[in-house]
């Protein structure tokens, strides 16, 4: 919907916009669970989640779209899948930041889902410090967000994808390396603005360039990769990894992975070409 309510030339600025509401929520919700939690119990903060959706409803009941238009002739499912599972791996920038994302999302954001046990384990921080760290990393996604916002667009996108996704395992690696509470706060914020350019631009920029009539089909795959291969496929191979040799080491390895294939990605002709038309 996102291209239907803001055009094609306001796009990356209204996906970054939406990205820094997705990390403004990673800062505020929390904050406001557990103030609820201490003062009424864990069932007011599901109760309270609930209601907050009524506001959600209000949004979407205030949209108004133009009119939907039919597709002439409907494909079957099947046939469907198999033709944008056939466009992406046909056009090659497509195919291309698809199989970044994928490693990007495999790799890069379980993290998060280690945060608890590297805040414990590697930082010796409480429940607060934990709540502290992933602050900052929703901080760092709003200020990374809000910037792309101001200054995003086409042209420039691929030029920032390749910067954060080079800078983004770096962090990631100095972040596995320390063991002082006040340099992982700095990382982690860092990390976030880098997380979430790097998701941003790469969905603006297949957003950009698909059809039309591909952009559900298309959008469906990336939701899958970044939401149900990060959390399924991702967190399963950091936590036996972390088992295995320990958090610092589950964060190292995914960070060299992803930034070992950065470098083969941007050798290959599809991503630096778009950078070259950009430099």
């Amino acid at each position: 919907m996102i291209v239907e309510l803001a055009g094609r030339e306001d796009l990356p600025q209204a996906i970054a916009l939406q990205s820094s509401g997705f990390n403004l929520a990673r800062i505020v919700g929390p904050a406001l669970a557990a103030l609820v939690i201490a003062k009424f119990g864990i069932a007011w903060a599901f109760g309270v989640n609930a209601l907050s959706y009524f506001a959600v409803l209000i949004g979407l009941f205030m949209i108004r779209l133009e009119p939907w238009q039919p597709a002439a002739q409907l494909v079957p499912p099947l046939d469907a899948i198999r033709e944008s599972v056939q466009y992406m791996r046909g056009t090659p920038l497509v195919a291309a930041i698809m199989k970044l994302v994928t490693v990007y999302s495999i790799l890069g954001v379980p993290y998060l889902t280690l945060m608890p046990v590297y805040a414990r384990d590697r930082l010796g921080l409480n429940a607060a410090g934990y709540g502290l760290l992933l602050a900052c990393v929703g901080i760092g996604g709003l200020s990374g967000a809000l910037a792309l916002a101001a200054r995003a667009s086409p042209q420039a996108g691929s030029k920032t994808l390749r910067l954060s996704s080079y800078t983004y395992p770096l962090i990631l690696l100095a972040l596995a390396a320390v063991r002082d509470a006040r340099a992982a706060y700095v990382l982690l914020f860092l990390a976030g603005m880098a997380m979430i350019a790097n998701g941003a631009v790469s969905n603006a920029m297949l957003q950009h360039s698909v059809p039309d009539a591909l952009r559900g089909r298309l959008m469906a795959a990336y939701s899958f990769v970044v939401v149900g291969l990060a959390q399924s496929v991702g967190s399963l191979l950091a936590g036996i990894v972390a088992r295995a040799l320990g958090v610092h080491w589950a964060i190292a390895l995914g960070a060299v992975a992803m930034l070992a294939y950065a470098l083969h990605a941007y050798r290959q002709p599809a991503l630096r070409m778009a950078v070259s038309r950009t430099t």
